[in-house]
């Protein structure tokens, strides 16, 4: 089947169209707003608060990868992972890299 602007040429219903389009302009670095709570031990979840996570790739805390989900374009879930220590968080996307003034105090 092939399509022209979106729908079947051989006239048969799609399934739906998608389309993307390109602007040409660079992906946003992310903002970091907040995190709550300020500490945690290893296993324990935090929320990120801020801008342009939905591209997020890698969430770490003084320099430890943490694993995380994004939640929405302006909530990141992260778990605190073992080993890490006290110290600033990260979040880095096509963009940039974000990092916080405080410090996340791990437990």
């Amino acid at each position: 089947m092939s399509f022209e602007n979106g729908a079947p040429t051989n006239g048969q219903p799609s399934n739906g169209g998608f389309w993307v389009i390109d602007a040409g302009l660079p992906a946003p670095a992310p903002t970091l707003i907040n995190f709550q709570p300020a500490s945690g031990k290893p296993g324990s979840t935090f929320l990120l608060q801020g801008a342009h996570f939905v591209a997020t790739t890698a969430v770490t805390i003084d320099g430890h990868s943490a694993p995380f989900a994004v939640l929405t374009a302006n909530y990141i879930r992260v778990t605190v992972p073992a080993g890490a220590s006290t110290g600033k968080i990260s979040v880095i996307n096509a963009g940039g890299t974000s990092t916080t003034t405080k410090a996340f105090t791990v437990q």
